[in-house]
């Protein structure tokens, strides 16, 4: 039985601390990584992220809704659908912050650019 972390002698947590720690991740051997498989899997991602982003306008706002409006709503949803799902790895897995933060800026951007998208597309009758 391995000791609880708080149970290490001194000199072990201090070298523990002071060490690289890693994330691994396994993959089945069997399975090949496809780059091309991976992007079509991530464009049907945000093709579904989309999706459910546009329901919320569609329920919320009227179909003559100013683009400011139209922008506002999706940009609140596209940015809670892209960018905050990031955050409990950091905080639970330890990824680096540093890197959180890169896809919190990475998620920004994609919900500014879904919701631009929308805001131009938004019928206007």
């Amino acid at each position: 039985m391995i000791p609880r972390f708080g149970k290490l002698p001194a000199e072990e947590r201090d070298k523990i601390m002071k060490g690289p720690m890693g994330f691994l991740i396994l993959r089945n051997p069997a399975t090949q990584f496809s780059f091309p498989a991976a992007l079509i899997s991530y464009f049907i991602y945000t093709l579904v992220i989309s999706i459910l982003v546009a329901y919320i306008p569609a329920a919320t706002l009227r179909p003559g809704a100013l683009p400011a409006e139209v922008f506002r709503v999706v940009g609140t949803a596209g940015i809670l659908a892209y960018a905050f799902g990031t955050i409990p790895d950091a905080i639970w897995y330890g990824k680096p912050w540093s890197v959180a933060i890169k896809n919190v800026i990475d998620g920004v951007i994609y919900g500014l650019l879904t919701a631009g998208t929308f805001s131009w597309l938004w019928r206007r009758q």
